[in-house]
């Protein structure tokens, strides 16, 4: 027979499932690819399991989440750049890795991340990005949305290069 302390532990760690998507797993490739959509004006345009940019420059969007952390690119010019991510349910956000393409032309600049608490965006966490090609890292405590929000704001330049997003419970 359990003890009360016990029974009151088991109850407290099943009452919620930690995230929609398991530990260590980037969630915008597994267990299926999200989906890239541009030239969006709102949130609520972005469906579930999508990747959804306010920004009409540029390549494809759906190279945010293609793998390639160097050779293939995303990128605006001279403006601020929104990429909105929307789950199927509530799920554990708690690490970004983001590649950046860092050149004379797209110099580094700043990127926050935030949840969607079903009135407005609240802030989780924010970095300036450098170096080419290789994925910057932003660990922080856990978050649990459906929707995030990821704000790039461009450096000297003006430009904002994005190689790739991944984000992780």
């Amino acid at each position: 027979m359990l003890s009360q302390a016990a029974l009151r532990g088991l109850a407290a760690s099943s009452s919620a499932p930690s995230s929609h998507y398991p530990p260590g797993v980037n969630f915008l490739r597994v267990p299926m690819l999200y989906t890239a959509r541009q030239g969006l004006t709102e949130e609520s345009q972005v469906a579930a399991e999508e990747i959804g940019t306010n920004s009409t420059y540029g390549t494809d969007p759906a190279r945010f989440n293609d793998g390639d952390t160097s050779a293939t690119m995303w990128n605006t010019s001279g403006q601020t750049m929104w990429v909105w991510i929307r789950t199927p349910a509530d799920t554990d956000l708690s690490e970004t890795r983001i590649a950046y393409q860092n050149t004379a032309q797209h110099a580094a600049g700043t990127v926050t991340v935030h949840r969607w608490d079903g009135i407005g965006w609240v802030f989780v966490s924010g970095l300036t990005y450098a170096g080419s090609g290789t994925l910057n890292v932003d660990t922080f405590a856990t978050v649990r949305a459906s929707l995030f929000r990821l704000t790039f704001l461009p450096g000297g330049s003006g430009w904002i290069g994005v190689n790739e997003i991944e984000l992780y419970p």
